[in-house]
């Protein structure tokens, strides 16, 4: 890090209740996970370093400028309070960021198996084998026994599902309609 100015200096010092009160509104929750005097660290650190990359001449007013560095270092050291206290436990956690700016720790399997049941049945073994277990392609349509193009294919699909808010209907093809009709 630079040597601020004395105008840098003062300018984050000016700044410094901005910095308090994002640790007041986006860090508080986490004390059980991270103390109040890291998530202060880190949010002077991001501030001071705002204060020292800032250029007034861009028209941009300072705490417009400082307020995203210093909620992503909160964000940031949240994380990695979370991380450090997920690996002692062996346990494997996603840490997700919530619509509101905030972090939530997430079991991954769980996370995985709810996802995996959106899906339509006919993707759940595929999904598992691919993300899963972290199979390539090729080797899932050997366990499949189908070609490497269908898998492509599937995975397309089940991707589609899961992003869609409507499950996609797949209609049977002409062949299959007409061995129906004649039935």
């Amino acid at each position: 890090m630079t040597r601020l100015t004395t105008e840098q200096r003062t300018l984050a010092e000016h700044f410094m209740p901005l910095a308090m009160s994002l640790v007041q509104k986006h860090g508080l929750k986490y004390l059980d996970v991270i103390s109040r005097e890291e998530l202060e660290s880190a949010a002077l650190l991001a501030l001071t370093e705002a204060a020292g990359r800032y250029q007034p001449y861009r028209g941009i007013s300072f705490a417009r400028f400082a307020r995203p560095a210093i909620r992503g270092a909160i964000q940031d050291a949240i994380r990695k309070a979370l991380l450090e206290r997920a690996r002692p436990s062996g346990a494997l956690w996603l840490i997700v960021d919530d619509s509101r700016g905030g972090v939530e720790q997430v079991d991954a399997v769980e996370a995985f198996d709810a996802l995996i049941a959106l899906a339509p049945a006919k993707y759940h073994r595929l999904l598992r084998l691919v993300f899963g277990l972290g199979l390539t392609q090729l080797e899932a349509s050997q366990v499949l026994g189908c070609t490497q193009p269908r898998i492509s294919a599937l995975l397309a699909e089940a991707i589609m599902c899961l992003q869609s808010d409507e499950p996609i209907v797949r209609l049977p093809s002409r062949r299959r309609m007409r061995r129906v009709r004649r039935a």
